[in-house]
């Protein structure tokens, strides 16, 4: 996806979403694109564009950044269901979404192990 189409894109969930305000609080989905696009257009660009305030964007992109990385999951503190979605996003935006069925922890986590690895 292009640039431009990210701005444009994080422009009209912002609009769209001004228009329909259930909530007083943005939603957690519209500030992940908002510290996307930022990401990529910078931070003031990105304010202007989608009418946020620079600090609290600043704080999410910051915070964004200190998250990076491995995150471990002890197979222990997992439920086990019939149906398991996993979903694994990288620093640069690319997403892989598993949807495992009666699968182990164990199986779930060597699927994704290959699958990522043989993404990049």
């Amino acid at each position: 996806m292009g640039e431009a189409m990210v701005m444009r894109d994080a422009e009209r969930a912002f609009r769209d979403w001004r228009r329909s305000k259930r909530t007083k609080e943005i939603p957690e989905q519209l500030w992940a694109n908002a510290v996307r696009v930022a990401s990529v257009h910078g931070l003031t660009k990105t304010c202007e564009r989608l009418r946020l305030n620079p600090t609290r964007l600043k704080e999410r992109c910051e915070r964004a950044a200190s998250g990076r990385g491995f995150v471990e999951l002890a197979a222990s503190e997992l439920r086990l269901a019939e149906e398991l979605v996993v979903e694994l996003e990288d620093a640069a935006g690319t997403r892989l979404r598993l949807v495992l069925r009666g699968a182990s922890v164990e199986a779930v986590t060597a699927a994704a192990k290959e699958l990522w690895s043989a993404t990049r």
